[in-house]
């Protein structure tokens, strides 16, 4: 039953992508952009594969499933980096079963979806750190022993710009800062579907670059973790969420 579940899931996921590939041509656009100025040749299902596993994850939400944990646990106080891969907000409620958790997050914009997001993480004894003038609250929760998350590929801050893919990206210094102050220890989270449909969590220990100072810190270590995201994404790149406008100069107006 429940391996008919997942399957159904993902058919599912895969009708919404082939509905948003005809009906936001905007978003489609920006996406196949990214794509191609990233990863010269590859092909377009990338993205419907990407939106359709974004998709699935929600109606396994929905249904009240998880996904599984695998491998070891980051020790308590650890700081972790995460990204936009497959089914996230899935991935996050499989990790806080297993490791408590306090994240740096913007809430959908849509209403409904953010009062049900905000309610479904709530259950799950998920601190949500506000992008903004949040890091005493971030460390606080370190030092309660929860797992504080960066999600590092989206930016909160005007932060600066780092390669990513050979392009600046705008990135958000705030994790490598933090990392410096608190002298914690920084995994990485991944997440993909496995062959039976589940989500599979992994933690991972990441090792960053010697650092004299704070100032080399933020700037190594900011530039370490982006170079982390794109090995990641160039491990599965149907798993990225390529809508997001990575690469937009804080000055361009949205798309």
């Amino acid at each position: 039953m429940d391996e008919a579940l997942h399957r159904l899931a993902h058919a599912m996921g895969r009708l919404v992508a082939a509905l948003w590939w005809w009906l936001a041509p905007v978003r489609r656009a920006v996406a196949a952009e990214n794509l191609a100025a990233a990863l010269p040749g590859a092909r377009p299902a990338v993205l419907r594969a990407a939106v359709a596993q974004v998709a699935a994850g929600y109606l396994l939400l929905l249904a009240g499933r998880r996904g599984r944990v695998e491998g070891p646990l980051p020790p308590p106080g650890a700081v972790a980096v995460a990204g936009h891969f497959s089914a996230w907000d899935l991935a996050l409620l499989t990790g806080a079963r297993a490791v408590p958790v306090a994240i740096f997050l913007r809430p959908p914009r849509f209403g409904p979806a953010r009062r049900w997001i905000a309610a479904v993480r709530a259950q799950a004894d998920i601190w949500a750190l506000h992008p903004r003038r949040s890091l005493p609250a971030a460390a606080a929760a370190r030092h309660a022993g929860r797992l504080v998350v960066f999600v590092q590929d989206q930016r909160h801050n005007p932060g600066r710009p780092v390669p990513l893919f050979g392009r600046p990206a705008w990135t958000s210094t705030g994790l490598a800062g933090f990392l410096w102050d608190e002298g914690a220890p920084l995994w990485a989270i991944t997440q993909r579907f496995g062959p039976d449909g589940r989500l599979v969590v992994r933690f991972t220990p990441l090792r960053l670059p010697e650092a004299g100072s704070r100032e080399e810190a933020v700037a190594r270590w900011t530039a370490a973790v982006q170079q982390w995201l794109e090995d990641e994404i160039r491990r599965a790149p149907e798993s990225w969420w390529w809508l997001h406008d990575r690469w937009r100069d804080p000055a361009a107006p949205r798309r």
